[in-house]
């Protein structure tokens, strides 16, 4: 288990733990994922790929840790960890 910041559109982001899986990722932010990079950081944010497409709720606060326009839940992870693959 790894722990995640897990912040939806909507509600209150928390820390979630989660099996470091594909399958728990898009469950995660319903959907295909996409890696989102955040400025000098250690961290990368996981966005829902087709977000957008999908009319997917504006994500205000991963907007503002993104520095760019982030739709629907999101998840914040160690870029080591996701890119290790676990």
């Amino acid at each position: 288990m790894i722990e995640v910041y897990y912040i939806p559109a909507i509600g209150e982001s928390k820390v979630v733990k989660i099996e470091p899986t594909l399958k728990e990722y898009q469950k995660l932010v319903k959907g295909y994922i996409e890696k989102v990079e955040i400025n000098a950081s250690d961290k990368v944010m996981i966005v829902n790929e087709e977000g957008l497409l999908e009319y997917k709720l504006p994500n205000q606060a991963a907007s503002a840790i993104a520095s760019r326009h982030i739709v629907g839940d999101v998840f914040v992870i160690d870029r080591q960890t996701f890119e290790e693959g676990g």
